[in-house]
């Protein structure tokens, strides 16, 4: 039937700073050939809340990592989504180069 709220609320952010990667990365002229996100998060019950998310980044790039470090940074701080969600809920993610 579609996603439920908190699957809303994930591929929000997801979309956001896949979006901000995307122009980061055109704007630095690192070439990305490709890029997805993995989210997940952990529910509390009562009071029903998020405790914590955490993603994957997966990018297709011959960027050097601390191209790839300095890119994610900038894009986080340019994601508006991503942004407003980690004031409130603790925030951990990675990226990782697929070949």
């Amino acid at each position: 039937a579609g996603f439920n709220p908190v699957e809303t609320l994930l591929s929000a952010m997801g979309a956001c700073l896949l979006t901000a990667i995307s122009f980061v990365a055109e704007a630095s002229h690192i070439l990305l050939a490709g890029a997805r996100i993995e989210l997940e998060a952990t529910r509390q019950d009562r009071p029903p809340v998020l405790t914590d998310i955490r993603y994957v980044l997966h990018l297709k790039s011959d960027a050097s990592p601390e191209q790839l470090d300095h890119l994610l940074d900038i894009a986080k701080r340019n994601s508006t989504v991503f942004q407003t969600i980690s004031l409130a809920v603790p925030v951990e993610g990675r990226w990782k180069v697929d070949l």
